[in-house]
Parts: structure tokens; sequence; C-alpha cells
């Protein structure tokens, strides 16, 4: 059995899956499947959360998030999500990591917009600790990917200035199953921003680093 893993780094791939052919020992048959990643920037729903920073993204807030809005954004997120490697395998990709969702339910909605609902995709979700409330996950089809087991992983920093402060931000979340036999593992995640400068936030991504090289080697 192959085992490969994906840590995400790219934003879109072609995976090659191949099989001996019955007629030939030498030939080979492949299979193409689309791999995808993509950042959705601040899907979030209509209602306040009492719990996370999110009121701009409400009817009241900055950004006036108001429901027609929001079925705007998943109208146009079905749509890309849809044309994702379809020059090449004629079909919506087989796997897609997310990040900036803010819960399972705005995902729920987006899978069941009309572009992505005959392609039964699944969700592999989990609520994080971050301030603003938003996380990662992964979409797959039923019917192409086979999952097997899933875990969140905490990732814990500390403000270098203040030890004892905690900075709350995502997990990275790890996904493994089968599509044609082959074993995949895939890394979701999403690093702390520049936001302060970088420089003066480079310990954040270096501990998301550190994690990551960590999953990746297990």
């Amino acid at each position: 059995m192959i085992t490969r893993i994906f840590p995400f780094l790219c934003v879109y791939l072609l995976f090659l899956l191949s099989t001996e052919s019955v007629f030939s020992q030498v030939k080979k048959e492949y299979k193409i499947v689309s791999i995808a990643f993509y950042n959705v920037e601040n899907l979030f729903d209509t209602e306040n959360n009492p719990f996370t920073f999110d009121d701009d993204r409400t009817p009241e807030g900055d950004d006036v998030w108001t429901q027609e809005k929001y079925r705007d954004k998943l109208q146009k997120l079905a749509g890309v999500i849809a044309e994702i490697g379809s020059e090449t395998t004629q079909q919506p990709p087989a796997i897609v990591g997310v990040c900036e969702i803010e819960n399972r339910k705005v995902l729920e909605d987006l899978i069941n917009e009309p572009k992505l609902k005959p392609y039964n995709y699944g969700i592999v979700h989990y609520d994080s600790p971050d301030r603003r409330g938003i996380d990662v996950a992964l979409l797959y089809r039923k019917d192409v990917f086979r999952l097997e087991n899933s875990v969140s992983h905490e990732l814990l920093i500390y403000n270098s200035k203040e030890p004892d402060k905690r900075v709350y931000t995502r997990d990275q979340l790890v996904v493994s199953g089968e599509i044609d036999g082959e074993k995949l593992h895939f890394i979701i995640n999403h690093w702390p921003s520049r936001s302060g400068g970088e420089a003066a936030s480079s310990y954040k991504r270096e501990k998301a680093a550190t994690l990551n090289k960590r999953l990746s080697s297990n």
C-alpha cells in the first residue's frame, strides 16, 4: 500500500493513481483526481456568535453582512470549486481543504449549493479556539475518498512578550483515508497572519511550522 502525505502547500494539484492493467504487467492505467486548497476568506453566516469576534460579519456590523450577501458568496464559491481541475478531470475536485470558515453550518450550506450538491461532499470539521472563530476543514467526495480517521491538533502559542498569555488561533487538522487503495494523509492548516508586523509575529508561524513538521513526520 502506498502512503502519501499532503500538507496543502499548494492551491491545487492533480493526483495520479496508477493501477496495473489486467492485460499487461508493464502497461499502467492512470486515474486522475484533483485535490485543492481554498481560502474562502471569511465565510461567516449572518448570526452573531457571542463567544467570538464576528461582529463585523453581521447585518448590523461594519460589513453589513446580510443574508443576500451570504447567499451570493456561497453561490460564487460553489461555482469556483466546481470548476477546479475540471478541464482535466471533467468533474469537481475529490478533496478540498478550506480555511477561514466560521462553523459547520456554513460548510453544509456550501455543499448544498446546486453546483456542488450532486457530488455528495462530506465534511470533516472541528471547532477551534481561534479568537475570530475561523476554522479549517476538509470537504471530500464520498464516492471517491474513503474517510478513515481525522484528528484536530491544537496549536499552542504564547505571547512572546507575555509568556502567560495564550494566542488563540486555528488548530491543524489531519485527515486520513483512501482513494482507490492508496493511503492518503492530509494536513489542513492556516497559519497565523503577519498582523502586528512580520518580524514581531514570526514566532507564531514558527510554532505553526514546528507542529506541521511533527505531524508530517508521524
